[in-house]
């Protein structure tokens, strides 16, 4: 004879008692495990969602500061002076890392250079060098001119 699901076999000598708390025993055992296994499935879970938003973050918000030249940082002023007709004679350098990486003009306005760091500068790409160099010489003078 044959005691529920668990297929305890019942012999004279044992008694009800016993195989009933074996199956009592055998079930909090089970509901255990399981609930074990339910917390290590959320924390699995938990775990892969923090990861998931930690690559969009990276991938669509982080960003990177661009080294900027003197000319470049003196062209930005300018272009801003002369979309905001601001008449302020003087800005001075923002510097991260010791890198000029934007300014700050007189009348409060700020730029920062920055670009997100998936981003690749295609200059660079194209002329093979690294991307502080990517500008070349003879384009810096052409842009100046055309915003003095």
């Amino acid at each position: 004879m044959l005691l529920c699901e668990y297929a305890i076999p019942l012999d004279g000598d044992v008694s009800i008692k016993r195989h009933i708390c074996t199956l009592v025993q055998l079930k909090k055992y089970r509901t255990r495990i399981q609930e074990k296994c339910k917390m290590m499935g959320e924390l699995a879970l938990a775990t892969w969602l923090c990861l998931v938003a930690y690559i969009i973050w990276f991938l669509a918000f982080a960003k990177d500061y661009v080294p900027l030249t003197g000319r470049e940082t003196t062209l930005l002023w300018k272009l801003h002076k002369k979309q905001t007709h601001c008449s302020s004679t003087k800005f001075e350098t923002v510097r991260h890392k010791n890198k000029v990486v934007g300014f700050r003009c007189a009348c409060g306005y700020q730029y920062l250079s920055k670009h997100l760091i998936t981003q690749h500068d295609r200059r660079a790409l194209a002329l093979d060098v690294p991307r502080k160099s990517a500008c070349t010489s003879q384009e810096e003078p052409v842009y100046l001119e055309r915003y003095e």
